[in-house]
């Protein structure tokens, strides 16, 4: 699973692309990654993008390892906002499983199916400026609806 992972300081937001073929494992690394890495502080927002995610071998029981590494990393996310793209349904699924099991958590959530809805949440502009060139337009491929 190839991933892009960018703390942007300034924006106080961890921006993570992920690509490719997907499993729990992966998902709980990139967390993992982002919540020990230098510039990650309390309070940072998240933007996790599985735009180009092609496989997804994650199930709804793992979706509970998922929540326990949010719970353990919870002093870490008081008041964080976390969007994360999921145009396909299965992901999309998936991500409304955590949600709602994440429920009561520090950590406010929203699940959308573009990036542009993503951005606009966590009141980032879309601007090439403000997001990591490979976030700022859709992929060619991505023929998600809008909702």
């Amino acid at each position: 699973m190839p991933t892009h992972l960018h703390i942007d300081v300034a924006r106080r937001t961890m921006f993570a692309h992920v690509s490719g073929s997907i499993t729990i494992e992966d998902i709980l690394q990139v967390g993992e990654e982002g919540f020990i890495h230098d510039d990650w502080q309390p309070g940072f927002n998240l933007f996790v993008d599985y735009s180009a995610a092609t496989e997804i071998n994650v199930d709804t029981k793992d979706v509970g390892l998922l929540v326990g590494q949010y719970q353990s990393r919870s002093s870490l996310l008081v008041g964080s906002r976390c969007a994360v793209v999921a145009p396909s349904d299965l992901i999309f699924g998936l991500a409304r499983a955590w949600e709602l099991m994440s429920d009561g958590h520090p950590l406010t959530s929203m699940i959308f199916r573009t990036r542009r809805q993503a951005i606009a949440w966590l009141g980032l502009k879309p601007e090439a400026d403000h997001l990591p060139a490979n976030l700022t337009e859709q992929r060619s491929d991505d023929h998600s609806p809008e909702i």
